[in-house]
This record gives C-alpha cells, sequence and structure tokens, in this order.
C-alpha cells in the first residue's frame, strides 16, 4: 500500500463476495468485479426415506464456527442433527452431547459419503461466529439442491436469499433461534429445493463462473 503497487499494477479486482469487496473499498480505488467461488461435487442420489430426517452441520468443528451454540440450541428442540468433521473441540462436543439423544457427533467424512450426507439432510447449518467470506459449505449445499440455515452476517448475506433458499438466523440469541427453527421446520423444504436448484444453476455453477472470468479478462485484454 505505500508504494501504491496495488494502484498502478493492477486494473480490477475480483472478489468472491460483495462483503469481501465492500471492505477493499476502503482501501482500494479499483474497480472490483464480484465472482463467487464455484465448486465440483460427487452427484449423489436423494433418499425417500424420511425415517431419520435431520439437520446437518459440516465443516471445522472448532469455536468460532459455532459449534456449541447450535448443539445448545438443537437440545432445545426434538429435532435431529448430526455433526460432521474434525477439528479444537472435538472433546467438548463429545461430552456436551451425551445426554442429547437427537445429536450425532460423526467425525469427520469425505467425497461421496459426505455429499450423501449433505444430499439427504433437510437443511445444513452453518452457524459460524466469525466473518466468511464466500462459504465453500453453502456453495456445495446448493450444488446438491439443500437450503442452508447461516449466521445473519459476511458472506452468508450474500449467498443464501432469507426464506427463499434457506434462512439467515442470529445464533447467539439462542430463544430466538429455537423459536425460529422450530418454525422453519413446519415450512415444506421442497419448494425452498427447486430455489436453491434454480439459483445455483443461474449463478454459482462452474459454467456461470468461468463465463464471467472469460468475460472479465477478455474485457481487459481488450483496452
Amino acid at each position: 500500500h505505500s508504494f501504491n503497487y496495488y494502484e498502478k499494477y493492477i486494473d480490477t479486482y475480483i472478489s468472491p463476495s460483495k462483503f469481501l469487496a465492500s471492505m477493499l473499498s476502503k482501501r482500494i480505488h479499483k474497480t472490483i468485479e464480484v465472482i463467487p467461488n464455484f465448486t465440483e461435487v460427487i452427484d449423489v442420489k436423494r433418499s425417500q426415506s424420511k425415517e431419520q430426517e435431520y439437520y446437518l452441520y459440516y465443516g471445522r468443528v472448532s469455536e468460532e464456527k459455532g459449534v456449541i451454540e447450535i448443539i445448545d440450541i438443537f437440545k432445545k428442540t426434538s429435532l435431529n442433527l448430526i455433526i460432521i468433521g474434525k477439528g479444537s473441540i472435538e472433546k467438548e462436543v463429545n461430552e456436551r452431547i451425551q445426554d442429547a439423544d437427537n445429536i450425532r457427533f460423526l467425525g469427520p467424512k469425505y467425497g461421496k459419503e459426505l455429499f450423501e450426507y449433505v444430499k439427504n439432510s433437510k437443511y445444513v447449518v452453518q452457524s459460524s461466529k466469525w466473518y466468511e467470506n464466500c462459504p465453500m459449505t453453502i456453495i456445495e449445499s446448493f450444488a446438491l439442491g439443500v437450503p442452508v440455515i447461516g449466521s445473519n452476517h459476511s458472506g452468508f448475506k450474500d449467498l443464501i436469499q432469507d426464506k427463499e433458499t434457506g434462512f439467515l438466523l442470529n445464533f447467539t440469541d439462542k430463544n430466538e433461534a429455537i423459536k425460529e427453527l422450530k418454525k422453519i421446520d413446519t415450512i415444506d423444504v421442497s419448494v425452498l429445493q427447486k430455489k436453491v436448484s434454480t439459483f445455483y444453476t443461474q449463478n454459482l455453477a462452474k459454467e456461470r463462473h468461468l463465463e464471467k472470468i472469460i468475460n472479465l479478462y477478455n474485457s481487459l485484454l481488450n483496452k
């Protein structure tokens, strides 16, 4: 910054989210194009059985991800929660769920096995307390047609259209979050699943990402 390199030698910045772009714009006075990340997931089939209907958290099992908060919240409901991942608070998670019949911690899962859990969940829950840029777990969930209940801040607000492709909650207000989850559980999730698939195809698919990137590069080369 002090040598002004960023202003001299960069024509355009690419940001995966409006959230990051707004933060960059405070320091950088160049064009910032918002082009979300994309991912490729292993396509799996959705089970037709509703016997084990569940909500899913997957990712890093650490304090800043709000895992303890969602455990405390789900313990006050009859909703089933599965936690998948690994991290620094695994021991605390296991201790916390000992008296909770509706919560299971499965440790890390990968590839097809992980995506089967994602595809067959009712909602993916992402409760991060820290800011996140463009959460890949949301993009993966959307790619599999699964709506997401996420924190009401940062990059979550870029990807989740509240009440359309998921829900934005304040997980730090546990009593309010419990009330909202119970309401959400009564909604026909199939309506949101269709909206998620449409949103993903139009905004987050690999083809859409590459189209935006190539168009941007061409516009810069033709200057």
